[in-house]
This record gives structure tokens, C-alpha cells and sequence, in this order.
């Protein structure tokens, strides 16, 4: 299996950013490069993508070095400033990086909707991969003048937001957008982990060719209990019968 969604997270070894944007995770929520090995050997994961943290703005030191211990394990969605537009080429250049995030919930900053647009298809030219952390409705605000090149939705296009289905359902219909069925957890509520009517309705809007899976390891400001790894893998399983392990190598690593 490939978990295409975990964190880095060790304010000991790399302490979080002063002024940093989004969720400043606890010590009681952190997971350190050791803890992930352990988690993903307990549970038979092979290969895991290593997204960014929005705690961390664009340093990507943690992720980088995970990488130069185990580059045959991981891959690096990369934090960036959107303003940044030089830091693209540097990054599609770094051995690892494969993709950059966009959290258009935690940083509001990244929101100007020109310089995004500059943005996304200059990220997408150099042949990165672009994930989203969003609304439906900004998410498809981000797209409007997107070019060509694989956008994958974070946890599940977060149908719980604005815009919701309708919105998901046009952007779906995009060549190359890939949906990421995680986080799970934090849109079911008290249904967790059963599937639910909401989700099986937003995994059947794409092929599944173009569904994988993440865990949101190490599950991270959540208001109820924190799921268990292993409910995270089932629940994936009970959504859809897509090869997520086959689609994450083919998109991250490349064909075999």
C-alpha cells in the first residue's frame, strides 16, 4: 500500500515557524520521521508522500531530510509561497519533490486570485503535481484558468464545504483531477468509520483510475477522538475497490 498523505511533524528537530499560518499542532499531536517508519512498518505501507504542513509555510527542511534517509520510501509534496513564483523551478529541480500544496483553508493569503492563476499553471508547466486543501468553491475558483497537468483534492474535496457536491461535480469533470480519500474522518463526524451516503457519492464522481488514499497521519486537530491507522486503510477499502497503491505509483513514482 502507498499512504499519499501524512505529516511531518517534530517541533523538537524542526520547531514551527513564528507567524506561521494554519493549525499549530500540539506536543501531544506531534509525529516525528521515527514514529511514521514504525506506523508504515506495523502496517505493511511501503511508500508514503510526504505532504506539507501548513504550520511550516514553505520550509520543507523536515520532509527533505526524511527523504535523504529513506528516498526509496518517500516522495515530497512541497510547501511553497504562492508570491514565490522562482521557487517553483528550484522545486521541481529537487530530488523528491514531486508537487506542491496549496492550503487555500489555513492560508488565506494564497487566495489572490491573480497570482494564483500565475501560479498553478506555472507549477503545472515544470511538471509538478498541485494538491489542493480547499472549498469546492474556491478550489474551483483556483482551476477556472488552470492548464493541463494532474491536481489531486485533498481529503475527499472537502464536499463539507462551500460549494459542496454540485460544485465537486463539475470539477470532476476536469481532465487530470484527481481525488484523495482522506481525512475521512473529519467529514463523516459521528459516523466515522462507516461510509456514508455524502462520501460514496463523491468517490463515484471520478474514475477510478484517478482515486487514491491518504491517511492524515498523525490525525491532527480533531475535535472528537483520533481514528486508529488501521481504520483509516479499511475505511478506504469499504468506498471503492480502485488499485489506490497501483494509482499512487503511477502518479507519484511514475509507471513501473
Amino acid at each position: 500500500m502507498i499512504d499519499t498523505h501524512v505529516h511531518l511533524l517534530d517541533p523538537w528537530r524542526y520547531p514551527y515557524p513564528s507567524g506561521s499560518k494554519g493549525y499549530a499542532p500540539g506536543p501531544d499531536e506531534a509525529g516525528s520521521l521515527d514514529d511514521l517508519i514504525r506506523v508504515m512498518d506495523r502496517h505493511g505501507v511501503d511508500h508514503a508522500v510526504l505532504v506539507a504542513a501548513s504550520v511550516y509555510g514553505p520550509d520543507n527542511q523536515s520532509m527533505l531530510d526524511a527523504y535523504a534517509s529513506f528516498s526509496d520510501r518517500f516522495r515530497i509534496i512541497a510547501g511553497i509561497d504562492i508570491h514565490d513564483l522562482a521557487a517553483i523551478d528550484a522545486l521541481a529541480s529537487t530530488p523528491g519533490i514531486v508537487g506542491i500544496r496549496l492550503n487555500l483553508t489555513d492560508d488565506r493569503a494564497q487566495s489572490d486570485a491573480t497570482q494564483l492563476a500565475k501560479f498553478l499553471n506555472a507549477a503545472l508547466a515544470s511538471g509538478l503535481c498541485v494538491t489542493i486543501q480547499a472549498s469546492p468553491m474556491a478550489a474551483q475558483h483556483a482551476l477556472r484558468d488552470a492548464g493541463e497537468g494532474p491536481v489531486i483534492l485533498d481529503h475527499l474535496g472537502r464536499p463539507d464545504l462551500e460549494g459542496g457536491m454540485d460544485t465537486l461535480s463539475d470539477i470532476a469533470k476536469r481532465p487530470n483531477t484527481w481525488l484523495k480519500l482522506s481525512g475521512g474522518f473529519r467529514i463523516a463526524g459521528s459516523n466515522w468509520p462507516d461510509e456514508s451516503d455524502l462520501t460514496r457519492r463523491v468517490v463515484g464522481m471520478f474514475p477510478s483510475e484517478r482515486l487514491i488514499w491518504g491517511s492524515d497521519w498523525p490525525f491532527i486537530n480533531t475535535s472528537d477522538d483520533r481514528p486508529a491507522y488501521a481504520q483509516c486503510l479499511a475505511w478506504a477499502s469499504t468506498l471503492s475497490t480502485a488499485d489506490f497503491a497501483n494509482n499512487a505509483r503511477n502518479l507519484f513514482w511514475g509507471s513501473p
